[in-house]
């Protein structure tokens, strides 16, 4: 019998990773989600913002089981596309209220690959602030529901290599872009045009700006001083002539 998909967005999030883990699976939300659920400002202008999908990143263990799962919580998959990438993504609608579910399959790979296996029992709903972070930052051109999400998390989040006080762990993020060029590349391209559209951002406070972009700068210093691979050596030599992203497929 399938369950009762509950409108709004964010709760019925919450009540489909419930109903997921005690059938041992393992769901953890991302995208403006994800950061909705460990950023209260998410809630509040100029940072709000409406949602139209649904995002989860599921283990790779007892990946075979999701999708009768999800037809099981009352949505529809998209059998095709399921059936040529269900190792990697799944793709289900919630037909009543034209709602795409998204599920990523151990990894995030759109624009740049992320291995989220192992990170993904570090938090309990979505995942840590810093990969929430590489989600979105990893996205070649910025949209303002990217900027909006970017910018509320780091509002809301405190960076810091001291590992007492939580938060965002910088050095996550300076050793994947020191070990690969290509996320380098993007990533401090984006944290400079972040910084721009955030001045830019005519309803945020002063001190908004001021902590996000100091979180920002944080960040920046601790991708540049991390010390580089060889392989990021050889390929920041090559530099931008060979295209250094992927260019996602629209699953929409």
């Amino acid at each position: 019998m399938s369950k009762t998909i509950i409108a709004d967005y964010y709760e019925e999030s919450l009540r489909v990773i419930k109903e997921a883990a005690e059938q041992g699976m393992v769901l953890r939300l991302i995208g403006g989600l994800g950061i909705r659920h460990i950023s209260p400002g998410a809630l509040k202008p100029p940072w709000k913002r409406p949602y139209k999908d649904i995002d989860f990143v599921a283990s790779k263990i007892g990946k075979e089981g999701l999708e009768a799962f999800f037809e099981g919580q009352g949505y529809v998959p998209n059998k095709q596309r399921n059936l040529f990438c269900g190792d990697k993504r799944l793709l289900f609608y919630d037909q009543n209220r034209s709602r795409q579910v998204d599920i990523f399959i151990s990894v995030f790979d759109m624009c740049h690959f992320l291995d989220l296996e192992e990170r993904l029992r570090l938090k309990d709903v979505a995942l840590t602030p810093e990969d929430l972070f590489l989600t979105k930052i990893q996205i070649v051109e910025l949209n303002e529901k990217d900027v909006l999400d970017l910018g509320v998390l780091l509002l809301d989040t405190e960076v810091s290599e001291d590992k007492e006080k939580g938060g965002f762990d910088p050095q996550y993020v300076a050793r994947l872009c020191a070990n690969n060029w290509g996320w380098f590349r993007t990533v401090t391209k984006n944290i400079d045009e972040l910084k721009t559209h955030i001045n830019r951002l005519e309803k945020a406070s002063s001190r908004e700006k001021e902590k996000v972009i100091g979180n920002l700068e944080t960040i920046e210093k601790a991708i540049y001083d991390h010390p580089k691979s060889l392989s990021w050596k050889s390929r920041n030599v090559i530099g931008d002539k060979v295209q250094w992203y992927n260019l996602p497929e629209d699953l929409g």
